[in-house]
């Protein structure tokens, strides 16, 4: 159980160090949402995406490992090996829990923000293109000078 202790262990230290990947890429994706950078962020889709599978696979082989000795593949299974170990194992176990629970926080905050920062610019993008098609109300300025209410369609041609 000691190799499978430590193993769990660095999977838990491999944890945290993708969060902090992951929360680098989540960065970026907002300065690039925020510039319109429209290429930097597919590019940053790509990285989260990997960052995602790396932590979901990390996931997977601590729930194994859980299982393997004896645990239910869960927080009570978590909690029950910290109880079964020595106390300054449990307790570096525990720490590193703690480590990579606020690493996954802090991307869930960061990745909620970006959905916020991607909403508007696609409301604001949806103005425009509505402007643009002529969108009901819309009153647009003919070759005289005289608004007219555009009845949808070519606003632009209009114009």
């Amino acid at each position: 159980m000691n190799q499978a202790v430590q193993r769990y262990l660095a999977l838990l230290g491999e944890m945290a160090r993708s969060t902090q990947t992951l929360e680098q890429i989540l960065l970026l994706e907002r300065d690039d949402m925020a510039a319109q950078n429209a290429s930097s962020v597919k590019t940053n889709l790509t990285n989260k995406v990997q960052a995602l599978k790396t932590l979901e696979t990390n996931i997977e082989q601590r729930r194994q490992l859980l299982t393997d000795a004896g645990f239910s593949a869960d927080a009570a299974g978590h909690r029950a090996l910290l109880a079964a170990l020595p106390a300054p194992l449990a307790a570096q176990i525990d720490t590193a829990a703690q480590q990579a629970e606020a690493g996954i926080e802090a991307c869930q905050t960061l990745n909620q923000g970006n959905a916020q920062v991607l909403q508007r610019l696609k409301q604001k993008a949806d103005a425009i293109k509505t402007v643009i098609s002529g969108g009901e109300g819309q009153r647009l300025y003919g070759a005289k000078g005289k608004t007219s209410a555009s009845g949808g369609g070519r606003a632009l041609g209009e114009a």
